[in-house]
């Protein structure tokens, strides 16, 4: 280490012992040195090389001063981590108590303020190694910690266990077992995947053939549909009725309808070889019709006994209905 720090060091350690014996008021200090900006900035530069002279090479560092620095660090951290007002543990799991926790936290945001102001450019890297602590370490309640905020013994239990862990997975696991038995699953799994599409692939394939034969059912349908549509379905006013009973047979009994009777050029007239029954369907009393075949003439009938037998001959072509 440079004699010109460790001077320094002394220096101001006596200034300060000094200044407080002497006027034997700290609030007096702390009073001269609010009431002065320049005396601040004087102070506050002051900490800035101080904090400058404690980072230097580990080779710079006098191994007789290297030697009681550490002792006293390693003192300080022994007493702080079995103090039950500054620790808290569960079990052998011994942290920071909460508020410890803020005094660090506040600590490391006013060094990093301090290390910004003399290099922006550690800003971002910085900010990273806070994102990255907030990853890895978490309070009892789970909110984010920084490094800083984390004891050192706590870490060092972590780092054994891991260092166990990693020992134990050496010893007792066998990866070479391991991988064949991923890799028999991970066959089977193809194999039962393999047969499924397999499997699939079969059902659609009659599904396809059924699909098929369906298309050509569905095409000759088509085709006969369209042909059913040209064909021009003419009938002429003697066609066939609807509701056809008997074919030139005439009932020997029967009862003539009072209001219609019979009706000559209906069906010519209407151009429907139907026209004769749709009339009758609507004519309250009427049951049948005498529809001549030859002649445009329907004689409307209430009712007949087909025991008495029928008529038959030339003359008697035709169709009676019924309705």
């Amino acid at each position: 280490m440079k004699i010109h720090n460790v001077i320094l060091i002394m220096v101001l350690v006596f200034l300060i012992l000094n200044f407080k014996s002497v006027e034997g008021n700290t609030n007096i200090y702390n009073t001269l040195i609010e009431g002065s900006s320049l005396l601040r900035e004087e102070i506050d530069a002051l900490k800035r090389k101080l904090i400058q002279t404690l980072e230097i090479d580990n080779d710079d560092i006098d191994n007789i001063l290297k030697r009681e620095v550490l002792f006293a660090e390693f003192i300080a951290t022994m007493k702080n981590e079995n103090n039950i007002d500054i620790v808290n543990c569960i079990g052998d799991n011994c942290n920071y108590r909460e508020d410890i926790q803020s005094l660090f936290l506040e600590f490391a945001e006013q060094y990093d303020e301090i290390r910004i102001e003399e290099n922006p450019e550690l800003e971002d890297i910085i900010e990273n190694k806070k994102q990255d602590d907030f990853n890895y370490y978490k309070n009892i309640n789970g909110e984010p910690l920084r490094y800083e905020q984390i004891s050192k013994r706590y870490l060092d239990k972590k780092y054994k266990k891991c260092i166990d862990d990693y020992k134990d997975l050496q010893t007792s696991q066998n990866c070479d077992d391991e991988i064949e038995k991923v890799r028999k699953e991970e066959e089977q799994k193809c194999d039962e995947s393999s047969k499924n599409i397999n499997n699939s692939i079969k059902l659609l394939q009659v599904k396809l053939r059924n699909y098929n034969s369906l298309k050509k059912q569905i095409k000759q349908l088509t085709k006969d549909l369209l042909n059913l549509k040209r064909k021009k379905i003419t009938k002429r006013w003697n066609s066939k009725p609807s509701g056809v009973t008997y074919t030139n047979m005439f009932p020997r009994s029967e009862t003539n309808h009072n209001k219609l009777k019979c009706i000559n050029n209906l069906r010519k007239r209407k151009k429907d070889h139907d026209a004769c029954s749709k009339l009758c369907e609507k004519t309250r009393g009427c049951k049948h019709v005498w529809q001549y075949q030859k002649h445009d003439r329907c004689c409307f009938k209430m009712k007949h006994d087909k025991r008495k037998g029928f008529r038959r001959g030339r003359g008697i072509i035709g169709w009676y209905t019924t309705h």
